[in-house]
């Protein structure tokens, strides 16, 4: 706060019983009465709108930073500017104001808001308020028994069983994307019928609730009772992931309600959009909820309870009626304590503040010691925070207890947490049958939303292990099961893991559509976390295309965005494209000291697969830079995290640099062989890319052994492979090879042939500047040839080794 006043006050009374009241246009506020009027009557407004409008009104003549708002309106509380973003759009509304030519409230982007519209001060006689609708506007009635809100002066002790809630333990985090959707409420089971599914398909998006109740310490089931009523009914019926909801809502934040239900039905396929308000009436909670259908009638309900969790459990039945989907659901515990505990930290998880929605998740398992759901949300919390020791032994122990059970759900989601663990630790192996066992409970639970993520995940995971058939069977499937969820589109996430395959296979143009598909349906869901991690698989082909500034600038880009989201997995990935792209445009110090970054950032949040792949381009760096021994150290590390990581390419990678680092020693006979090796091992079935880039350099060993025609028959074999996948790149490099090959078979119209062969492709490329230099010294222009070489050597830099100097100090003596 920059005022010495209290944020939320309003003007005092005088001496005379009067206080301050505004009139601008049409429209009176009465602070002291909490009061709006138009034309002099009163506009229905939320008490957190009104307080928005009337401190900026307070303070107008000046721009109002985002944070002092936050604090003003929500003084002790913890919310993210979304709310702000909200309440700022609420406002306009009531005021018939418009953000694009504001008359009231004007926007000033990246600081804040302003009040602009001409303001004439009202004096009036003082009233009372006036009272809300409803027969219990100003009444503040305890909370119901075993509620977590608390009482509106001390805190009881009416239970003896329920542990006090800790300090703090409800204050909301920073936004960050949750990456994986919740699988279903602990707190209920369900026998469902078979579905009966309007228009052939039902999903249902259920936006977060409305805290109408004027009471703050209701603001946590804005977000709980979300997700309670997505659990519920996701095992009647395909429903939108609350967190996908969560993350477009807070995109959309400003858009008209229509248009945001239009855009939910976009990004997510959603036929049926809940939205609805939590209100108190006569010391019950009442939901008042709106569907809007696939014809885009609305139609209106309401529910009253004592509580949350039976308002959600009531509002679920009556919404699943009104879907036509049959089903039943009964509680699991009858201890409404706990199950308001797990809803808090249900809400707090959506918005990223993990240690906080831990604490709740812990509070309801010591309430309930048996109920599986809690300690299932500490395991996957532990898992996330990076305590991965810790989550694996409880998963393993809530893996056997489900099993015991026999609940097909519980069994489900256990194994879809254990899997993407071990999958973050590069166990593959114990990851896949965990994979294939979720994949069959998911058919025997009829959710194809669940089948779709356990398949994509299943060929993303074959896709790594250069199994690119069963991955693309995989994937396929999976869109299969997103059309029976009623997905008109590709979902992103599966458009993402498509790209992923493509870019394996060496198919950039495939790889290309794919990736910028699943970014353009990110950026449409306003899921953050998830463009990053696409904007890093961008980068990654920029790169393989030779667009390497382009390449340089995504990556950066990239680990920026991760940092801010808290995402230290896909930042180091992120690190990792970064370091590759700087060192392609021959900043090697620079790339290395990246590379490092990397290796140290997955290190300490042991990420098998990352360290591996950051420790083999620390290695590549450093023969490069011709720090030999330790490239060696680096790449042997390198060659065995990944093949624990059960990821063969990728450990062929660290050997082929080896292989490198002897033949630029002099050791080309143990380079031949390592290389031959290498290529057997590989076979006519693996990366043609690979086996590409392994003849290249034996063609390399074979041109240095002064053997030119022996080079030939191994460039001709890797580009009759090349050709098979659309990789331009990779086949302009092997025709400037080529033409390396016929020069120094003194055959210079043939090299220029394969010189013009790959023009456009490497245009400013070393490798394209140095052959064309050879050319030029070739046909007899040394001047010219100097000149080439010499631009070979600027774009190069640090690149530039030895024996390109001593090449350079040749063309230097031949023009003297």
């Amino acid at each position: 706060m920059s005022q010495s006043q209290d944020p939320g006050a309003t003007p005092s009374p005088d001496a005379n019983g009067t206080t301050g009241a505004f009139r601008f246009g049409r429209f009176e506020l009465h602070p002291a009465r909490h009061e709006l009027l138009r034309d002099g009557e009163p506009v229905d407004l939320q008490p957190k709108v009104l307080e928005f409008i009337a401190y900026l009104l307070l303070n107008r003549g000046r721009v109002v930073d985002k944070n002092e708002l936050l604090d003003a309106v929500w003084p002790r509380q913890v919310v993210t500017e979304a709310a702000l973003s909200r309440c700022a759009m609420k406002a306009r509304r009531a005021l018939d104001d418009e953000a694009g030519a504001p008359q009231v409230i004007l926007t000033v982007h990246g600081r804040g808001f302003r009040f602009i519209a001409p303001v004439e001060p009202v004096q009036e006689r003082r009233q009372a308020p006036r009272a809300a609708a409803g027969p219990d506007a100003t009444a503040k009635p305890p909370p119901p028994a075993g509620s977590l809100a608390p009482a509106p002066a001390t805190p009881t002790a009416a239970r003896s069983a329920p542990r006090p809630m800790p300090r703090g333990a409800w204050a909301l985090g920073a936004l960050v994307a949750v990456a994986l959707a919740l699988l279903g409420g602990w707190w209920w089971q369900h026998r469902a019928d078979q579905a009966a599914l309007v228009d052939g398909h039902a999903r249902v998006a259920v936006l977060p609730i409305e805290n109408a109740t004027g009471d703050a310490r209701y603001d946590w089931a804005r977000l709980g009772l979300m997700q309670a009523l997505s659990d519920i009914l996701q095992r009647r019926t395909a429903v939108v992931p609350a967190d996908a909801v969560f993350e477009i809502e807070q995109a959309l934040a400003e858009l008209p309600d229509d248009e945001r239900v239009q855009r939910l039905r976009a990004a997510h396929g959603a036929s049926h959009v809940v939205s609805g308000r939590l209100l108190r009436r006569g010391g019950l909670l009442r939901l008042d909820y709106a569907i809007t259908g696939p014809d885009g009638q609305v139609r209106r309900r309401s529910t009253v309870a004592d509580d949350v969790p039976a308002l959600a459990r009531a509002a679920a039945a009556e919404l699943g009626a009104s879907v036509n989907v049959r089903g039943t659901s009964r509680p699991v515990s009858e201890d409404n304590f706990a199950n308001e505990a797990y809803l808090r930290g249900l809400a707090l998880r959506l918005q990223g503040d993990f240690p906080g929605a831990q604490r709740y998740f812990q509070l309801a398992s010591e309430q309930v010691p048996d109920a599986f759901w809690p300690r299932l949300q500490l395991a996957r919390g532990q898992s996330e925070m990076g305590e991965l020791a810790e989550a694996r032994t409880q998963l393993e122990l809530l893996l056997a207890e489900a099993d015991r059970a026999g609940d097909p759900f519980e069994r489900l989601a256990v194994r879809n947490a254990l899997a993407v663990l071990l999958w973050r630790k590069g166990d593959n192996v114990k990851a896949e049958p965990l994979l294939s066992e979720a994949l069959a409970l998911a058919r025997e639970t009829q959710d194809p939303d669940a089948e779709a993520t356990v398949l994509s995940r299943l060929g993303i995971l074959h896709t790594y292990g250069d199994r690119y058939d069963q991955a693309r069977r995989y994937l396929q499937e999976a869109m299969a099961a997103e059309r029976r969820a009623g997905l008109v589109t590709v979902s992103p996430e599966l458009s993402h893991s498509q790209g992923q395959l493509a870019l394996r296979e060496g198919d950039l143009a495939n790889a290309g559509a794919h990736i910028e598909a699943a970014l353009a349906g990110f950026r449409l869901q306003g899921n953050r976390r998830s463009e990053g991690i696409a904007l890093n698989s961008l980068a990654n082909l920029r790169r393989r295309q030779g667009r390497f500034e382009e390449a340089r600038d995504l990556a950066a880009q990239t680990v920026q965005l991760h940092r801010e989201l808290g995402n230290p997995t896909a930042e180091a990935s992120a690190l990792i494209q970064l370091a590759v792209a700087q060192a392609q445009m021959g900043e090697l110090s620079l790339a290395w000291d990246t590379a490092f970054e990397a290796v140290q950032l997955a290190a300490k949040i042991d990420q098998s697969p990352n360290l591996a792949g950051a420790t083999s381009v620390l290695g590549q760096f450093s023969v490069d830079l011709g720090r030999h021994e330790e490239a060696e150290r680096y790449l042997r590390q390198a060659e065995i995290l990944m093949l624990a990581a059960d990821d063969p390419v990728g450990a062929w990678r660290p050997r082929l640099w080896l292989a490198r680092s002897a033949a630029m020693q002099g050791r080309r006979e143990e380079a031949q062989a390592a290389l031959e090796a290498l290529l057997a091992e590989i076979g006519d079935d693996g990366s043609v890319a690979m086996r590409v880039d392994v003849l290249r350099n034996l063609a390399q060993l074979r041109l240095d052994a002064g053997d030119p025609a022996g080079a030939h028959v191994r460039l001709d074999q890797a580009m009759a492979m090349a050709t098979q996948i659309d990789d331009p790149r990779r086949v302009a490099q092997l025709h400037a090879w080529r033409a390396n090959a016929w020069l120094a078979q003194d055959r210079p119209d043939d090299a220029r042939r394969e010189l013009d062969l790959s023009a456009g492709e490497l245009d400013g490329d070393p490798l394209q500047l140095r052959v064309e230099a050879a050319w030029l010294a070739a046909t007899g222009d040394p001047a010219a040839a100097l000149a080439m070489e010499q631009r070979a050597r600027d774009a190069s830099g640090e690149r530039w080794q030895p024996d390109d100097q001593a090449r350079l100090a040749a063309r230097e003596a031949a023009v003297r």
